[in-house]
Order: C-alpha cells, then sequence, then structure tokens
C-alpha cells in the first residue's frame, strides 16, 4: 500500500473518528468535500469544556514515538504513531503507572506516511501538557491538537516554575504559568465533581 492509496482514504476515516469523538454527524457529510481542510471541522473547545471532557490532565516529556498500521473502526488501515509520554504531575485523573502511552493517529514507515490535519504533533525529549481522553480503548488527545501545548522552562534566574505555551484559537490561548493552569482546572474538576 502506498502513500497515494492510504491519503484518500483518510477524509472518510477522520471523519469516522470525529462522529465517534461525538464531533457532529454533520461531519461525515462534509468528509467528501475535496478542499474542506480537517480544521474546519473541529469545534473549537473552552478551558472549561475541555477539563470536563478530559478523563486525565497531567504533564510529562515525550520518550518515545511509535509508527505502526493498525485497524481503523470497519474501514481498513490507518497509520498511527503511539507517543509515550515519562509522567512528571497528574493534574486529573489517575494513572498508576510511570508513562502513558497516546495513540495519535497519523505517521511514517519508510516511504508511506498520513498526515492528520488537527492530530497534535510531538517531538522526542518535548516537555508537554497533555489533556486526554479514551477513545477505542486507547487514550487520545481530547480535542485533537487542543488537547496537547508545551511547556516552556523558566529562566535559570526566575524563582517561578514552568509555562504553558498557549496556541491561537485554543482552549489555552496565550502564555501561562503552569501553576494558574492548574488552579483553574482544578476549580472546574471540582465543581464538575460536585455536580
Amino acid at each position: 500500500m502506498t502513500a497515494r492509496r492510504i491519503v484518500p482514504r483518510i477524509r472518510i476515516q477522520l471523519a469516522a473518528l470525529m462522529i465517534g469523538l461525538g464531533l457532529g454527524a454533520g461531519v461525515l457529510l462534509l468528509a467528501w468535500l475535496p478542499a474542506a481542510p480537517a480544521s474546519a471541522l473541529l469545534r473549537l473547545l473552552s478551558l472549561e469544556e475541555i477539563a470536563r471532557r478530559s478523563q486525565h490532565i497531567l504533564c510529562g516529556e515525550v520518550v518515545e514515538l511509535k509508527c505502526y498500521r493498525g485497524p481503523f473502526l470497519d474501514l481498513g488501515e490507518l497509520l498511527f504513531t503511539d507517543v509515550t509520554v515519562k509522567i512528571t504531575e497528574q493534574i486529573a485523573g489517575k494513572i498508576e503507572e510511570e508513562t502513558v502511552t497516546v495513540q495519535v493517529p497519523g505517521g511514517r514507515i519508510g516511504d508511506q506516511f498520513m498526515v492528520c490535519p488537527d492530530a497534535p504533533v510531538y517531538e522526542k525529549g518535548e516537555k508537554v501538557l497533555l489533556f486526554l481522553c479514551t477513545y477505542n480503548q486507547k487514550l487520545w488527545n481530547t480535542g485533537w491538537a487542543q488537547g496537547k501545548y508545551r511547556l516552556k522552562a523558566p529562566p535559570p534566574s526566575s524563582s517561578e516554575g514552568f509555562s504553558v505555551e498557549g496556541v491561537r484559537d485554543f482552549p489555552i490561548r496565550d502564555l501561562r504559568l503552569l501553576s494558574d493552569l492548574r488552579q483553574d482546572v482544578l476549580k472546574i474538576k471540582a465543581v464538575e465533581g460536585g455536580k
């Protein structure tokens, strides 16, 4: 199977996945539009929405990226990348292991590759803040790329901790101190638990 055979099927598979993640039945019809970028199909989430939808919110360091071909629903095979993250802090949820594996659609095996425009991109060694949910018995980023942020180390002379690098139009839009964001997320989760 070449990259050319994988890519045309991705619109159908991506649309089915979006429906599975609760992003709307109307997405399936849009999957056949030739020029519609996937980002036009995603609903942007607020911090409150992404925190409530996430079973786990944690910080860690990417230690391994492993690409493979695997089944996707009943639509055939897709390229996936398993991202192994060494957990440094758990803000919400409880994972017993020292590492967590996040499944991301897309990847490269030899000369075959697949790109999912709204999937997060990971790099080995980067420090990250993750919002995670379970889909098909695997952990995925909640809200696709909206569920992954880089952590920025403080300058050596600073007494402040890590900062979270925001992304325009995402739940975290600006550079924020991780300690402030942690408090906001814990408040959201506390309200959720009290309902």
